[in-house]
């Protein structure tokens, strides 16, 4: 037996004490989850800081921290950073069990098929499953492991999102279209049929493109987030500091660089569905980084708080309206797009001459689930990348009682962030 008595194999005391500890700490974020969604949404959809309050409990939770948080603007920070966490929660989680269970109907659905490994397929799939399955589990940590040491928490969710963003685009490294055919031209030669040897070169060729728009689709939501997260975070801190340019210096950066990275991935788009649409759509989906982009720059001057939070909802509004012209257009023009005789897009299976069901090649439900993963990875990014904004943040003068009130705030979240060695690491 142990030391303290327990049988031989078995859980050592203190073992079963962080068991303990582990299962109270995922209980309490289950209950926070369900208990305060309606208020995780409203916060983490305004992400204004002059909007967003703390709770009474959530300051008295704040305040008996160690180091304690006590100023009224970082505690509405940390309440807007909890409620971000928690409600990328239920995005995360809603997409991981869709992602599952799609997962599982494949692989129970799986059939052979000659010149072809088919099971090839599957690989990209569950690259991307296990990312998204290992993020929400450090999210989790995150929120079970005391949200009120939000240091260690930062570095839970630093290495659930670089996990989650690596791991599809590494997947991308392989070469999935070669390995997917089985068959070679020599053999594909000696059939005897004709119509045999073009039915085969028609799949060879046409599957390994379908497995590249299914890759690329898997790998969007990790593409997609880095940016707007940053742009996201730039303006939030704006709305907390408003004397302080860090914020929008870093939200304008990330508008020309995420209309780099979104005229990089419209060109592939165009390259596969070939549509006259796509350049007219384009000038909305580019517009709106590189407009808000543009007047973030007016945001890098000191302010007051209430011009500072009307500058942003404008910059806001503007990003949201571009994006939102330039989303419907990119579905409509993929709805009304053919690739390989299927629909790029479409609510419902369509027929085709002889009455044959037809399944587009992404579906309502696959576009929801890319959406929600996508906004869930960008909400844990968007809490990253504030976070380093803030540890990166210089204090600055206090010779006014503007700036002396901001240099208190930021020294307060400063302190939080900072990792907190002596405190035991039940999670870790």
């Amino acid at each position: 037996g142990g030391a303290d008595g327990t049988p031989a194999g078995a859980p050592s005391g203190a073992a079963k004490e962080k068991m303990r500890a582990a299962a109270a700490g995922v209980g309490g974020v289950l209950k926070s989850l369900a208990s305060t969604f309606g208020l995780d949404v409203k916060r983490a959809s305004v992400a204004d800081l002059t909007r967003v309050h703390a709770t009474d409990s959530e300051r008295a939770a704040q305040a008996a921290q160690t180091p304690p948080v006590t100023d009224a603007g970082a505690q509405d920070h940390f309440a807007w950073r909890l409620s971000t966490l928690r409600l990328s929660i239920w995005l995360l989680g809603a997409s991981f069990v869709v992602a599952l269970i799609s997962f599982i109907t494949t692989l129970a659905s799986y059939e052979s098929a000659p010149g072809l490994r088919l099971w090839v397929m599957i690989f990209p799939e569950l690259a991307k499953l296990l990312a998204a399955g290992y993020l929400v589990f450090e999210v989790v940590r995150a929120l079970a492991g005391g949200i009120h040491r939000p240091g260690r928490a930062n570095r839970q969710l630093r290495r659930g999102w670089a996990i989650g963003l690596v791991v599809p685009l590494a997947v991308l490294l392989l070469p999935w279209s070669s390995m997917i055919v089985s068959i070679t031209p020599e053999e594909i030669a000696r059939m005897g049929n004709p119509v045999e040897q073009l039915q085969m070169l028609l799949t060879v060729e046409i599957t390994p493109l379908i497995l590249l728009v299914m890759i690329l689709l898997q790998a969007l939501p990790a593409l997609l987030s880095v940016f707007p997260g940053l742009f996201r975070a730039g303006l939030t801190m704006k709305t907390l500091v408003p004397t302080r340019g860090l914020g929008p210096v870093a939200a304008a950066a990330a508008g020309p660089f995420n209309a780099l990275y979104l005229i990089v991935l419209l060109v592939i788009a165009q390259g596969i569905i070939g549509s006259w649409g796509l350049p007219f759509v384009a000038l909305f989906l580019l517009g709106a980084p590189i407009l808000t982009g543009w007047h973030c720059a007016a945001l890098t001057k000191p302010m007051d708080a209430q011009r500072a939070s009307a500058g942003v909802r404008r910059v806001r509004t503007a990003s949201r309206i571009l994006l939102a012209i330039g989303a419907i257009g990119f579905l409509v023009m993929l709805a009304n797009t053919k690739l390989l005789g299927r629909p790029v897009f479409a609510v419902a299976d369509s027929k085709d001459a002889q009455g044959n069901a037809v399944e587009p090649l992404v579906g309502l439900l696959d576009l929801l689930q890319l959406g929600v993963h996508l906004a869930g990875v960008m909400m844990v990014f968007t809490v990253v990348a504030s976070d380093t904004l803030f540890r990166l943040s210089p204090l600055g003068d206090d010779d006014t009682p503007e700036l002396a009130a901001d240099a208190a705030t930021l020294r307060q979240v400063k302190a939080a962030l900072s990792p907190a060695p002596d405190v035991s690491d039940t999670f870790a």
